[in-house]
């Protein structure tokens, strides 16, 4: 017979919001480009003679403290910064390092859109989370029934279950 609808647990209606993802660089600059402009700046010799500098200005002790502070933690994120890249390559060359590479690939990429739960690009590539399997190099295999070459089309991404369980007060 025909389950009881009344027993049967069933998803909320959701709907999908469609918008194109930000380009690659849009927002994993993280402040590079402020930060070039500002080293620009001073190394420019404007930061010296700018009437609005330190010295000219004559900050109050507890404002030149804070710039100074300041200063100081973009130097150590630059640092900071500077010494992750230098980790991620050296993880490429490790034992597992290109499914670490897979992976970071696609935290980069959900990264700019991160509450996506499907992508959608006809003729596209899936985003892998680790090393594709081998079979697959070559793109995937021909329709076993009609012999049509397939194309990739959308994907759904781990974010769906969570979203799904969250709107239907199921979170684990």
């Amino acid at each position: 017979g025909c389950p009881n609808p009344a027993v049967m647990e069933a998803w909320p209606c959701s709907t999908l919001e469609i918008y194109d993802e930000p380009p690659a660089g849009a927002l994993e600059s993280g402040g590079d480009h402020e930060r070039e402009l500002l080293e620009r700046y001073l190394q420019s010799g404007l930061g010296e003679s700018d009437a609005c500098s330190a010295q000219q200005a004559e900050l109050p002790p507890e404002v030149a403290e804070e710039l100074s502070l300041e200063v100081a933690r973009m130097q150590a994120e630059q640092i900071d910064a500077d010494d992750d890249a230098a980790a991620m390559e050296d993880d490429d060359d490790a034992v597992g390092g290109e499914a670490a590479g897979w992976w970071l690939r696609f935290q980069q990429r959900v990264e700019r859109s991160p509450q996506q739960v499907v992508r959608y690009s006809w003729g596209g590539q899936p985003l892998w989370t680790t090393t594709p399997p081998s079979d697959l190099a070559g793109g995937p295999p021909v329709c076993k029934r009609c012999g049509a070459a397939r194309r990739f089309e959308l994907q759904l991404l781990p974010t769906l279950a969570l979203h799904l369980a969250a709107s239907s007060g199921r979170e684990q």
